[in-house]
């Protein structure tokens, strides 16, 4: 079977469908059954590509758009409506799969979508606050509705897809994220404090990693800390609240500028902004972590979560949408709508080493259950099913 996959996004690696693409495309793959087919990889750009492993069954393509070279909606719908299915005709693909919800069509080809989640229809009049997006959401949907078969990555997306886009639940398949094999308990200390004081950072720490859009509640966060700073400084100690995540425009009415809401709570050196990092720092900062806290409001799996349990570092998240599927009974969980709650769980769980010791425990046997090759092979599976 001649099979296409989109792999643009394999290049933003700091983002969910970045990690997802690469890590599950890589172990498509590797697997053993991949050998019976020829697989056909494309991306706009070289540093995509890069990343995939290269194979006698594996063709990749550079599929530039030549007229448009502005990295916006604009550019990114014309590629995906129109180029790239031009050069999957081309290549007589059979089965093409779209790691994330976009815009393209193969009105003769199976098409597999995996759509992570219905955010731009939850909060439709946040994301989809311009003509341009509004445009492309409804292009978007269009076809994941049109796809043969779609992916999801948690129970509670797979809810949400039925609720706000009415597909009957019979076409889609729950299959859950991995983690990558960096994400582990790192044993040697001295190295680890000698990363994080070349990041600028001093343990002990509360940890917060992802994006900053005001779903991600990161401000509830940053106010929940002031009051431990204010009140219970015993407890707190020296930790510090250490954030990492990219900086997005400040102007964007979607993102909370967390170094202005840091500066106007008088956080002073308390907060320690780190901006984007590295895969590899981020499991030395899971590492280092006394706490990693994560108070979205909504998420379609949550990868922070999977990622912290699997180096050991305990969790004390929200309890809404899909999180719970994630973290299980290995994780503390607060009502994310509740500053009082996430205060009073913050403050127990830093008065209580033995407890954190325990969610550690929990947390590494829970990551146990996520692979991402048992992920590949599931979707190898509806990629090669031509019932």
């Amino acid at each position: 079977m001649r099979i296409g996959i989109n792999v643009s996004f394999a290049r933003k690696g700091n983002t969910g469908i970045g990690q997802y693409t690469l890590h599950l495309v890589r172990e498509i793959l590797n697997l053993e059954e991949s050998r019976k087919h020829n697989f056909y990889l494309y991306a706009e750009d070289k540093e995509s590509l890069a990343k995939m492993p290269d194979g006698e069954m594996i063709a990749k393509r550079i599929v530039p758009t030549p007229f448009y070279k502005r990295d916006d909606l604009v550019r990114k719908t014309t590629w995906e409506k129109a180029i790239l299915p031009r050069q999957a005709k081309k290549d007589e693909i059979e089965t093409f799969f779209s790691p994330y919800n976009s815009a393209s069509h193969f009105p003769l080809t199976r098409h597999i979508v995996t759509l992570h989640d219905v955010v731009w229809k939850v909060y439709e009049k946040d994301y989809v606050n311009n003509f341009r997006k509004s445009i492309y959401a409804k292009q978007t949907f269009d076809a994941v509705k049109r796809a043969t078969h779609l992916i999801t990555v948690s129970e509670y997306s797979k809810k949400e897809i039925v609720k706000y886009l009415k597909i009957d639940p019979a076409f889609i398949t729950v299959i859950k994220n991995g983690v990558a094999d960096y994400f582990k308990r790192l044993e040697n200390r001295k190295k680890i404090i000698k990363r994080l004081n070349e990041l600028g950072v001093e343990p002990p720490y509360i940890f917060y990693i992802g994006g900053f859009e005001k779903r991600k509640n990161v401000g509830l966060l940053l106010s929940a800390f002031k009051k431990i700073v204010a009140n219970y400084a015993n407890i707190l100690e020296k930790r510090k609240l250490v954030i990492a995540g990219e900086i997005w425009d400040h102007e964007d009415p979607l993102i909370t500028n967390v170094e202005k809401l840091a500066t106007d709570l008088n956080l002073g050196e308390k907060v320690v902004i780190l901006g984007k990092v590295s895969d590899e720092d981020r499991a030395v900062l899971y590492n280092g972590a006394d706490l990693l806290v994560y108070p979205s409001f909504y998420e379609g799996f949550g990868m922070a979560v999977l990622e912290a349990m699997a180096c050991g570092c305990p969790v004390l998240a929200s309890n809404q949408t899909s999180i719970p599927e994630v973290g299980g009974e290995a994780i503390e969980y607060f009502n994310p709508n509740r500053e009082d709650e996430l205060v009073q769980r913050l403050g127990k769980l830093l008065a209580d080493s033995t407890a954190r010791s325990e969610l550690a425990r929990k947390g590494m046997n829970r990551a146990g259950e996520f692979s991402w090759r048992k992920a590949a092979e599931k979707t190898m599976e509806i990629l090669t099913n031509l019932n």
